[in-house]
């Protein structure tokens, strides 16, 4: 590794290696032996590591910056990077003060394994990575690569067409455990101007920005402290101004920086110390310029009926896969790269706090053994302490525990009697259980299902008035029907759930209406004969109960397709 990579300095060099010696003699293993012993390219590990050397030798450590975030590696491994330097740099838009990040480097310089959750949606669930690579396994493989554990586990959730408050609902399957936590939210939130902003034009006091907040202090209220980081995705096309053509909307003209909601995403960051990384901030200069790798004016859909030597290429020109999504070799390594200069900079920043406090008890490196490992026992290398959570950003913005989910798998086991509904998969042949696309489904009038939920919410409910359920059904401009919605046990007003929109995208919605607090609530679906579309195509895929403040909504673009009849 050359001398610019190098994170520590020569003026530092009798220290350094006294530290790593005397690293070595307490309990054995503290910081750099578990990654230093077998892996040479960190630019904190010697340049020559062959064991624990004797006190006696002489050394000459390896050139270093005094602040070894800013002119060390930004990514730890050695492996070339697809973002520029200076991509990787602008992509970083807030870091904060890095103590939780430095934390998890920390453990990972321990040797300890780690945890890491996913949320988002389509994206972080991996749409557009379809030569195997999406941006979570990519991150994956480096981190098992760079700092190898039989025993890291990564959970990705990440769910197509749902938006953070949905997660802050249904936060169960979140690891409480996890030392890392990724939130892939700035597209399915993004609405520019969503209802609810306050007088001064702030969306913070609207439904979905508190759903966020509430997201966020849960995330970093977990057992284990862990890191938070805000991962941006940003569309050139879904930013751009679109004239009707025929029955299409398309895009002209440039993409606007600003059309996008990572700026309040930002602000909630900011306030809870929490690392953003911003895709927008990294590449859209290169995607203006359609650099190759940055090519926006084109869809991997457009290599169908080309050769091999025609169609490869184009795939590694193209940063999208469809207007909304990254493609595998660009847009998802990208976000791959930002997660991992992130934690490379909280390794490195853990690395220079280990060396200090080893540098503190360096002088007494003579003492004999046993007074080695007693020094060792009392004055542990120690990770900083996150700081207390704050009160919410927004007033009395606590997050809620009184919720009930019943998706994918979970759903199925609160469908009661059906008559006309089927529980089945739209898209058998694949491999995922989301991608299978399962629900309860109807294709004629008259069909009757009944879902069964605890609106009482286990007595968690307390003494509300009400409560919301969410319910998750198919929408779609083309074969899609209505159904009339009752409830019985608990009290609900009759509604109608339209399955048509004028939008040509199909998409799962979210329906919220409030009923009564109950046990035994049942409601009622039935499909009517009347419908926008003509047709009566009816699904329905999950249901939510919530005393969450936050409504939940829908994501802004169609993130899911669905093949619809009509």
């Amino acid at each position: 590794m050359g001398t610019g990579e190098a994170i520590f300095a020569s003026s530092h060099t009798s220290v350094a290696y006294t530290a790593l010696t005397f690293a070595a003699v307490i309990a054995g293993s503290f910081t750099f032996l578990s990654v230093c012993g077998g892996v040479h390219e960190h630019s904190f590990c010697p340049t020559a590591w062959g064991g624990v050397p004797s006190r006696q030798q002489t050394f000459t450590a390896a050139p270093q910056c005094p602040l070894a975030p800013m002119c060390g590696a930004q990514i730890l491994g050695g492996m070339p990077t697809f973002l520029p330097p200076d991509a990787i740099a602008r992509g970083t838009s807030n870091y904060g003060s890095g103590d939780r990040m430095e934390r998890l480097g920390h453990k990972l310089l321990q040797g300890q394994p780690v945890t890491v959750a996913f949320l988002g949606g389509s994206i972080t669930w991996g749409r557009g990575g379809y030569e195997g690579a999406p941006f979570v396994t990519r991150f994956t493989t480096w981190l098992n690569a760079t700092f190898p554990h039989p025993d890291h586990r990564v959970v990705n959730l990440g769910l197509p067409a749902v938006t953070s408050a949905l997660f802050a609902a249904c936060y169960d399957s979140v690891p409480e455990d996890a030392d890392f936590v990724v939130l892939d939210f700035a597209v399915n939130d993004g609405h520019t101007s969503p209802p609810g902003r306050d007088k001064y034009g702030y969306s913070f006091p609207g439904a979905t920005r508190r759903g966020f907040e509430q997201l966020v202090r849960k995330s970093l209220k977990l057992q284990e402290s862990p890191a938070v980081a805000m991962l941006h995705f940003f569309s050139w096309n879904a930013t751009r101004d679109k004239e009707r053509e025929g029955t299409e909307d398309v895009a002209k003209r440039e993409s606007f920086f600003f059309r996008t909601i990572e700026d309040d995403l930002s602000t909630i960051a900011q306030y809870y110390d929490t690392p953003v990384l911003s895709l927008r901030n990294a590449v859209y200069h290169l995607l203006r310029e359609q650099r190759f790798g940055f090519q926006w004016d084109a869809k991997v859909a457009d290599t169908a009926g080309m050769t091999a030597a025609e169609s490869e290429p184009l795939k590694d020109a193209l940063f999208f896969w469809d207007e909304n999504h990254p493609w595998d070799r660009t847009g998802h390594r990208a976000l791959a790269e930002l997660l991992q200069a992130a934690v490379s900079r909280g390794v490195q920043a853990a690395a220079d706090t280990q060396l200090t406090q080893l540098a503190q008890v360096g002088a007494f490196a003579q003492l004999p053994a046993a007074a080695r490992a007693k020094l060792a026992q009392e004055r542990p290398l120690m990770a900083p302490l996150p700081l207390p959570l704050p009160p919410p950003m927004v007033p009395g913005n606590y997050e809620a525990n009184a919720t009930s989910c019943h998706l994918q798998e979970d759903f199925e086991a609160v469908v009661g009697a059906t008559s006309g509904f089927k529980y089945e998969a739209r898209a058998p042949n694949e491999t995922t259980y989301v991608a299978q696309k399962w629900g309860l489904t109807a294709n004629k009038t008259g069909a009757r299902a009944t879902i069964m939920l605890d609106s009482e919410l286990g007595g968690l409910s307390g003494k509300l008035e009400s409560v919301q359920v969410h319910l998750l059904f198919l929408r779609s401009w083309r074969g899609m029907g209505k159904a009339q919605l009752e409830c019985s046990g608990c009290k609900c007003a009759q509604q109608e759930l339209d399955g048509h929109w004028d939008r040509e995208a199909t998409l799962t919605d979210l329906f919220t209406f409030e009923v009564s607090p109950n046990p035994k609530c049942e409601l009622q679906l039935t499909v009517l004969a009347n419908s926008t579309s003509g047709q009566h195509l009816f699904v329905l895929s999950g249901a939510v109960v919530s005393s969450l403040d936050a409504k939940l909504e829908r994501g802004k673009i169609g993130q899911w397709d669905y093949e619809v009849g009509g």
